[in-house]
C-alpha cells in the first residue's frame, strides 16, 4: 500500500530512479499521441532546428514522471486522482537523456470529506547534467488513513 495523506510532511522531499530516454520511446509516444511532429521523430529534419537533433516530446517527460511516480509505489492504492497539473517546460530532452524527479511536499489541505484530503507538489525534472527540464505542480486526491 502507498502512503496516506497524513504520512505526507510539508517541507518532505522523494527522488525517483533514473529513465534514459530512448529513441524507440520517442517513436512509441509519436505513434500512441498522434503527435507526428518532424522535430520528434525526423532526424534531417531536426538537423535544421535551433536543437540540432530529435528532441523528446515534452509531453512524453511528464508522462514519464507519472510513470516513475507509480513505479515508486507511494501513490499505490492511495490516490484517488490528479486534480490539476501546472507545467512548464525548461529545456530540451534529447535521446539518451536520463531524466529524474524531485518531488517536494508543498501543501495538505483537508477536504469536507474525512477519507481524503489533497496534497500539493512542486516536482523538478533534471537530466544527467543536473540541469532542470520542466517542473511544475501537482495537485492529488490522496486517501487519508481511517485508523
Amino acid at each position: 500500500m502507498g502512503k496516506y495523506w497524513e504520512d505526507f510532511e510539508v517541507g518532505s522531499a522523494y527522488f525517483s530512479e533514473k529513465r534514459r530516454i530512448e529513441e524507440e520511446d520517442i517513436l512509441q509516444f509519436a505513434q500512441v499521441s498522434e503527435d507526428l511532429n518532424p522535430l520528434h521523430i525526423d532526424e534531417e529534419y531536426a538537423k535544421q532546428t535551433p536543437y540540432g537533433t530529435r528532441i523528446a516530446h515534452g509531453m512524453l517527460v511528464l508522462s514519464k514522471v507519472t510513470g516513475l511516480h507509480y513505479g515508486l509505489g507511494v501513490f499505490k492504492g492511495t490516490s484517488l486522482g490528479v486534480l490539476e497539473i501546472e507545467w512548464k517546460f525548461k529545456k530540451p530532452v534529447l535521446i539518451g537523456d536520463e531524466i529524474q524527479f524531485e518531488a517536494i511536499v508543498e501543501d495538505k489541505i483537508p477536504t469536507s470529506k474525512p477519507d481524503r484530503g489533497i496534497l500539493i507538489r512542486s516536482i523538478l525534472v533534471r537530466n544527467q547534467k543536473g540541469e532542470v527540464v520542466q517542473r511544475g505542480k501537482f495537485v492529488n486526491m490522496i486517501r487519508k488513513n481511517k485508523k
